[in-house]
């Protein structure tokens, strides 16, 4: 099916270009996507009903699986970017504290916090300042996206991707993840979101809706 976002902007540069893409587990068709293209400043949402093929075109958009036929093309420039992925439950040691799971988003993303990651403004945007010393283990399910979504931010990424962040978390930290989200935009090449539904508390430029593992037209 073909897609119903225009061609990239001249004027802009392509950073991800997905052409006749289909993506199969075993005899099975998972996605199929005829074009998509993801530029500079693009802030993207991906929505659609569980089982529409958000979570496997992200994963393919960030690079953690491969298609089954088709071309993913990446820039140049996007090969170099610090560019953070969270998946919709992991990317923290839950056995160790918040503030450790800081330090070692830190170390793999080669950033210095030194002992002040409280002071660090995504740790106070989401509240997280009263949680440092927490083991991951103890945490809620809501807590837990809430935090890795701010170890992935304190990186500094360029690109930013996040399946179903939403999911689970109240609405006080839903707020609070709109106004940073808000806040980083202007600061990445490009961010991409997966969601159930549209997007309407969040600036989006393009809102994509996902059925039966194809871009829908309605």
């Amino acid at each position: 099916m073909k897609s119903p976002y225009p061609p990239s902007s001249e004027n802009k540069l392509q950073h991800i270009s997905l052409r006749n893409v289909i993506k199969r587990y075993g005899p099975k068709t998972i996605l199929e996507i005829d074009r998509l293209d993801i530029d500079s400043g693009d802030a993207i949402f991906l929505y659609g009903r569980n089982g529409g093929g958000k979570t496997t075109l992200i994963r393919i958009l960030a690079g953690t699986i491969t298609v089954s036929k088709g071309s993913v093309t990446r820039s140049k420039e996007s090969r170099k970017f610090n560019t953070v992925f969270i998946p919709q439950n992991g990317g923290l040691y839950r056995q160790m504290t918040v503030k450790e799971n800081f330090q070692i988003w830190a170390h793999l993303y080669k950033q210095t916090f030194g002992n002040d990651i409280e002071k660090q403004w995504v740790v106070q945007k989401l509240g997280m300042e009263k949680y440092l010393e927490t083991k991951v283990r103890e945490l809620s399910g809501g807590l837990f996206k809430l935090v890795a979504i701010a170890c992935g931010i304190s990186v500094n990424p360029q690109a930013l991707m996040l399946d179903e962040p939403f999911s689970g978390v109240d609405e006080k930290n839903r707020d609070r993840l709109h106004s940073a989200f808000e806040d980083l935009q202007g600061n990445l090449e490009f961010f991409v979101l997966t969601g159930h539904r549209p997007a309407d508390s969040i600036s989006m430029n393009k809102q994509i809706r996902l059925s039966r593992g194809s871009i829908s037209n309605d």
